[in-house]
């Protein structure tokens, strides 16, 4: 009796496995389809990010040789140290002399290491980095997001499915990479299909300024749903207009959407738009009608300007030139 009990249960046990057995194969072979499935959309992705990335870094150098062309001709006098920037940070003098202008070649490797820039002033940095050109590639389960900073800065990334993106909780999804550079990528992985999340990008500078973009959205692959519209357009300047007393100037502008005020001002000719080398004045509040009031300046002086707004989804758009005289005393 006993006997006949073990066959029966091992024949019970034998048709349960090949009941099991196909669907369990199944379930195996699917997910092993959908891995395919996802690595060939990441590998053709890859593509077209390595492209728009390029055009990025592409733009980073025109800005560098547009911005190497304002330094102050002042050649340097050929010190023992003057091709070793250890020894120079070392014994706290950004260059042989402050005021003296680099070889090219100098510059830029400097520029490249990590400082942002060839004017390496030992004052105390205060001004946290710029966020700009944030980019999302969503896939079925994954996304690549991208963004690019005018210094060199670490790079964070959090994320959720719900609206406003809690920054500050421990709970909410984030990714962190701790390497300094001004074009930032990040893939995250683990997320649902047909599925609007919500994100903020920060970066932080080696002196600890941190920056926070705006919040913004991307729409995971996947389903049927239309995915939401992502603002690419930058705002459209225009009506710029010049008010100046003795030693101070209103200057404002019109966009056709809501966006930031900045006014970058100078002496000279041409003015770069460029927050580490250009005085400027600016508001993080986004209108559409701009006005900024500069001061200190002095009289009788012909001022230059030009004024750039960026809007929520960080489109910058950078005026032409602009100029005009204040007040004599």
């Amino acid at each position: 009796m006993k006997i006949r009990t073990i066959i029966s249960s091992l024949l019970l046990l034998s048709l349960v496995a090949l009941v099991l057995m196909p669907g369990a194969t199944y379930a195996k072979e699917r997910e092993q389809r959908r891995e395919r499935e996802d690595r060939k959309e990441e590998k053709s992705l890859n593509k077209l990010i390595k492209k728009d990335l390029e055009k990025i870094n592409e733009e980073l150098e025109e800005e560098f040789e547009d911005q190497i062309k304002e330094t102050r001709r002042i050649p340097c006098t050929p010190y023992g140290h003057f091709i070793a920037p250890g020894w120079i940070w070392r014994n706290g003098s950004t260059s042989p002399d402050d005021d003296c202008w680099l070889p090219r070649g100098i510059q830029k490797k400097w520029f490249w290491w990590g400082w942002g820039g060839w004017n390496m002033s030992s004052t105390t940095d205060t001004t946290a980095p710029i966020i700009s050109t944030v980019r999302s590639w969503p896939l079925n389960r994954a996304a690549f997001i991208s963004w690019i900073t005018d210094e060199p800065s670490d790079s964070a990334l959090f994320w959720s499915t719900t609206t406003p993106v809690s920054v500050n909780s421990s709970s909410t999804p984030q990714q962190v990479q701790n390497m300094r550079t001004r074009v930032h990528q990040m893939l995250i992985r683990g997320l649902s299909t047909s599925t609007t999340y919500y994100a903020v990008v920060r970066s932080r500078d080696a002196a600890g300024n941190a920056a926070y973009s705006p919040e913004f959205s991307f729409f995971t692959r996947g389903g049927t749903t239309t995915p939401p519209v992502v603002d690419v357009t930058a705002p459209t300047i225009t009506t710029v207009a010049l008010s100046a007393s003795t030693s101070t100037m209103n200057v404002s502008w019109v966009t056709n959407e809501s966006a930031t005020s900045r006014v970058f001002y100078s002496t000279g000719t041409p003015v770069t738009a460029s927050t580490s080398t250009t005085p400027y004045l600016e508001s993080g509040t986004l209108v559409t009608n701009h006005s900024l009031n500069l001061s200190s300046l002095s009289a009788s002086t012909t001022y230059y300007i030009r004024v750039q707004s960026a809007d929520a989804a960080l489109n910058i758009q950078t005026s032409g030139e602009f100029s005009t005289t204040t007040a004599g005393l």
